[in-house]
């Protein structure tokens, strides 16, 4: 019996061959975008997953919202540091106690009671500071030869003439607008992750005696940055 198979037609040869090549290619393709595309979706998923838990964790340290503060803080330059100063030197009571929360290397909270213009007690940590030589540190006019020092080397680094030996720094500062007396502070060696911030946690006028109070002032806390110091931070005293 004659086989009735028609010959492929070398065109038909040419057409299916083609139709071959074109499917298999585009199976390549297709496969290799379902490739990176399954690259790209794992990498947003690893992604997402990290940057949730360290978001997780900044919340549950509590430095989440410091660190978003801390950025709120006006730069500080000499005007604004003459302000404070000037409101504090007309409108400061010589009585007062000022407790400050100190973040940093050595990291404590601060009480200094004033009398008279001069301190007269100091806690650190709720325990007494021996030495009177170191009291000063945490009343006001400490605070602001502290700050003042800054000011100075930021001042002397604009123009071209760092301190030799002292780290160039950034600083932030929130002077309190009633009593000029510095709210919040923060410092920031460039180039570096040593940082120091202090917030004041509470100012009380003192109008009488021991245990007689006047106005008090417990300012809203705008909370700062978790921070490191390794730079010239205030002396931190312990406490003997």
């Amino acid at each position: 019996m004659l086989s009735t198979a028609q010959p492929t037609h070398p065109d038909n040869v040419n057409a299916l061959s083609d139709s071959s090549f074109d499917a298999a290619d585009h199976a390549d393709q297709n496969g290799n975008r379902s490739w990176r595309t399954d690259s790209r979706k794992r990498t947003r998923w690893i992604l997402a997953t990290i940057s949730g838990v360290g978001v997780a964790l900044l919340i549950g340290a509590g430095t989440l919202p410091l660190w978003f503060a801390a950025n709120r803080l006006p730069v500080l330059d000499r005007a604004s540091f003459d302000a404070g100063t000037a409101l504090w030197d007309r409108v400061g009571p010589a009585d007062y106690s000022i407790e400050t929360e100190v973040q940093g290397r050595q990291g404590a909270t601060y009480k200094v009671e004033v009398r008279g213009g001069q301190a007269v007690a100091a806690w650190r940590n709720g325990a007494p500071l021996r030495d009177p030589r170191t009291w000063r540190t945490w009343s006001v006019p400490g605070m602001f030869d502290t700050i003042e020092r800054d000011v100075e080397a930021v001042e002397a680094a604009a123009a071209g003439h760092p301190e030799p030996g002292r780290p160039q720094v950034a600083i932030r500062a929130r002077m309190d607008p009633r009593w000029g007396y510095p709210a919040d502070f923060q410092r920031i060696e460039i180039g570096t992750i040593n940082e120091v911030r202090w917030h004041t946690v509470r100012f009380e006028v003192l109008t009488g005696g021991d245990g007689e109070t006047g106005q008090s002032a417990a300012p809203q806390r705008d909370e700062g940055t978790s921070v490191r110091s390794g730079g010239s931070e205030p002396p931190l005293e312990q406490a003997d």
